[in-house]
């Protein structure tokens, strides 16, 4: 169904730079309203945000964050800059993100890429979706090869080949896919607790040679994984940490979540998470991730700096209201009704934004959440007020 290009913005900005973090939790936040008919794109320049038409030229040393564009009458974000969709709490108006392949997700200042996934249980033979583009050997010479380098033995299965991955050659030249599988897999680091599988996946190179080997090899059309013993024959997501520029590392680390119906993996810095990470930035119990009617959907479970989605393309607005994070500024984007137009409730000096549920359910959510009954207006024109960003935004 096509949205009408009517919305409302709500612009919240951290008063502090910190590693592109926005602290859910500050009392230090600039908010800024807007109702927007038609393209436009969203600025900002220090704590300041403004947002104009797409045909009105911006103010001077103002830097674009993203632009709300419109095809054949559907609304789209693009983004600007690195941006992120910012993960609810998995309730019907701020529901968790659903999960797909090469995706990123982002926890405080550590960043995972979604490598491989599988929401069925399958055998685990050949997976052309790690990250290193494979090599293909079809040029290889036909005819007689040498033994294996390691097992000595010449001969070949059509699961077992003879290969040639580096540049040695006479009788050091060709090695079995499953000895050198096995070489490689002496040479990482694995370890399994539960459902959770590590792996340190190390850069290898030939010994003699010093050619660096393939994460995956081709011959005759088949992607040929190396580190097949690697995946996961159940339901699982395969999650690679990304490395920093300025750590300077060459391992691979890869976390092989293997998920059952109902199990959430808990993701955070305290020793009860499945997934454990070693950063300040992320909350004891920070986020979950769980595999629900055949799709994978990160939760986020009140944390100090959120559970990110990146946003690396285009996308069409087809689900409101929807949260987007670029630095250390959110943008909200609702349908312009009730719910976004009516009220936000004070919390000792915070702000929040309801739904439009009945008077009945209004009152159970404030006595919840023990608020506040006074309201404050929400105004839908363009203003200004500097308040605590609210955590339950993402409800």
């Amino acid at each position: 169904m096509s949205i009408p290009f009517s919305l409302s913005l709500t612009v919240a900005t951290w008063d502090r730079e910190s590693d592109g973090l926005f602290d859910y939790h500050s009392h230090s936040v600039a908010l800024r309203s807007f109702s927007v008919q038609g393209p436009a794109k969203v600025l900002r320049k220090g704590e300041s945000c403004t947002v104009i038409s797409l045909s009105t030229k911006g103010p001077p040393d103002y830097e674009s964050l993203l632009v709300l564009a419109e095809n054949q009458g559907r609304c789209f974000i693009q983004p600007e800059q690195e941006a992120w969709q910012v993960a609810g709490k998995g309730s019907t108006r701020w529901p968790g993100a659903v999960i797909r392949l090469d995706d990123s997700i982002r926890f405080g200042r550590t960043i995972y890429k979604v490598v491989s996934l599988s929401t069925e249980a399958s055998p685990s033979n050949l997976d052309p979706t790690l990250i290193s583009e494979p090599i293909d050997l079809d040029a290889d010479c036909p005819g007689k090869k040498s033994a294996c380098r390691i097992c000595l033995s010449d001969e070949e299965t059509s699961d077992n080949l003879l290969l040639s991955p580096c540049h040695c050659d006479g009788s050091v030249k060709h090695i079995h896919f499953r000895c050198l599988q096995e070489w490689m897999k002496s040479k990482c680091e694995v370890k399994t607790k539960g459902c959770i599988t590590r792996c340190i996946l190390h850069r290898l190179q030939c010994e003699l040679c010093k050619t660096v080997l393939p994460d995956r090899l081709c011959v005759q059309g088949r992607y040929i994984d190396m580190h097949a013993f690697t995946h996961s024959e159940q339901p699982h997501v395969t999650l690679e940490e990304v490395v920093r520029e300025e750590e300077g590392s060459d391992a691979r680390t890869l976390y092989i979540l293997s998920f059952e119906e109902g199990r959430p993996m808990r993701v955070g810095r305290g020793r009860e998470c499945d997934i454990r990470i070693r950063d300040f930035a992320v909350s004891r119990v920070n986020s979950l991730l769980k595999l629900e009617k055949g799709q994978f959907i990160l939760v986020d479970k009140g944390s100090k700096f959120g559970s990110l989605k990146g946003l690396n393309h285009p996308i069409s607005l087809i689900h409101l209201p929807i949260m987007f994070q670029v630095d250390r500024t959110i943008i909200t984007i609702e349908a312009p009704k009730s719910s976004c137009l009516r009220s936000l409730c004070c919390c000792g000096g915070s702000e929040r934004p309801h739904s439009s549920e009945s008077e009945e359910e209004l009152v159970r959510e404030k006595k919840r959440h023990r608020l506040d009954t006074r309201v404050a207006p929400f105004e839908v024109t363009e203003s200004d007020s500097y308040a605590n960003m609210p955590n339950c935004v993402r409800d």
